[in-house]
This record gives structure tokens, sequence and C-alpha cells, in this order.
């Protein structure tokens, strides 16, 4: 039967179950994120979030403090113009293709003293950041150089 019967005022009235107000369905989607120490994370979120709800999972994950230098990138298919995820954007307009989706956690916004990071959390994240892109060829680094720099990190 597509009826239902409700009680208003005292009064049974049928109603059609295309007459009730419908429950919005939210889907979940699974978002898959690398963080800068090599591990991943699944994190299961709404297509309806906006961006900020995942960013804030990834910063309870890790214990971030100091968020405004952080953000999730999306898989480059440039790497001239790299896509960060919004804040203020659902997620479904912004992840476009398969599900689940793949980002990356990454530093978004250098500074050029590293010494006024408030948090030592912070600072490891920045030289893991720096690392990877040395390694991955992102950043150039003279011989010297990089010998200096794994000598800090054997430390």
């Amino acid at each position: 039967m597509n009826s239902r019967l409700r009680a208003l005022g005292g009064r049974i009235n049928n109603i059609r179950a295309s007459e009730l107000p419908k429950e919005k369905t939210r889907s979940e989607i699974i978002c898959n994120v690398h963080f800068l120490d090599g591990s991943v994370q699944s994190f299961k979120v709404n297509k309806q979030d906006t961006g900020q709800i995942l960013l804030d999972m990834t910063y309870n994950q890790l214990g971030v403090t100091e968020k405004e230098y952080f953000g999730l990138q999306q898989n480059e298919t440039s790497v001239d113009s790299p896509r960060w995820l919004e804040p203020n954007k659902p997620i479904r307009k912004q992840l476009k293709g398969g599900f689940p989706c793949t980002l990356r956690f990454r530093v978004r916004f250098f500074i050029p003293d590293p010494n006024t990071l408030q948090q030592e959390q912070t600072r490891h994240l920045f030289f893991l950041q720096l690392k990877t892109d040395i390694v991955e060829g992102r950043l150039s680094c003279p011989i010297n150089s990089a010998v200096v720099l794994a000598s800090y990190a054997v430390q």
C-alpha cells in the first residue's frame, strides 16, 4: 500500500507516500589521504560536506594546531597548477572523478623563517615536505647541501 495513516488533531488522514517529506540521502564517500610520513589514512565523509570537514579530520589525525600552513592537494594531473581542496566549497563540487578519492596532505604555504613556527610537530611536517620535494625532484639541491641535509635527518 502506498499510503500511510497519520493522526492530526484527533483525526486520521490518509497520506500518500509521495506526499511525505523526503529524507535527504547523504551519500558517503571514502577519501584516502597520503601523509608526509608515507602513511595513508581513509576518511569517510559525506559528499555534501565542505572541504573543511575533511581538513579538520586530517588535522586531528596528526595533532596539528598550526593549520594555516597545510592543505589537501588533489592528485596532480599537472605539476604547474596543483589543485587544493577548498575549505568553503562542498566536496562533491571539487572532487571530480571516481571514488575513493586520493588526496595528499602537504605544506601549502611556506614561511621564510621556520624558527617562527610554534609547534615542533609543525616544524617536523615542514621538514618532511622539504625532504619529499628534494627526493621527488620538485626542489633542486646541490650535492654538498644534500649531504648536510642528510646528516641532519640522521641525527
